[in-house]
């Protein structure tokens, strides 16, 4: 009872009550608009993003990182050649911020290469148009480490700063971002 009273004279009469309510509500929406401002999101598909768009270097010191140069502008600007550093043998062993996993063995498949990739823009199973370079690798060492199969990372972002998301189920947010 005697906390009751103290409510009630801490809140006072019904316009105070609203007040508090009001001010509540304004600091959990304020607080909503700054923590969604600061994570980056999921990223999407963007078809604004061309394959003129992708020439540059991905990827951050020590992780993954990728180099894409257009073959020629214009001409053949969906195309071109790539070189990686630290590249994992396995995309699906790439961590959301672009570090690599270890596998079963405990150990990290990854090498430095290079190669061809092509930009195209296609559907998938699920009806999402998105833009995807294929990877096709020619050198690397260690070589045991080289992907046989060509590898496919989607493209997102925009023009002015593209980004490449691999993407493996589609209720969740991407597996791995490389900016």
């Amino acid at each position: 009872m005697v906390a009751r009273n103290r409510f009630r004279r801490a809140l006072g009469t019904a316009p105070r009550k609203l007040a508090f309510v009001v001010v509540l509500c304004l600091a959990a929406a304020v607080s909503c608009v700054l923590l969604s401002n600061t994570s980056q999101g999921c990223p999407r598909p963007n078809l604004d993003v061309s394959g003129e768009d992708l020439s540059g270097a991905y990827g951050k010191q020590g992780e993954a990182q990728i180099t894409l140069r257009v073959a020629e502008k214009g001409v053949h600007a969906d195309e071109g050649t790539f070189g990686v550093e630290g590249w994992p043998r396995d995309l699906f062993r790439l961590k959301k911020d672009g570090s690599v996993a270890t596998g079963p063995d405990g150990e990290v498949r990854r090498f430095d290469g290079s190669g061809e990739w092509k930009y195209d823009v296609t559907t998938d199973p699920f009806d999402e148009r998105h833009g995807r370079i294929s990877l096709t690798f020619r050198t690397g060492a260690p070589e045991e480490n080289l992907p046989s199969e060509d590898q496919e990372l989607r493209v997102g972002g925009t023009p002015e700063h593209p980004l490449f998301y691999l993407k493996t189920d589609p209720d969740t947010c991407a597996s791995a971002v490389i900016r």
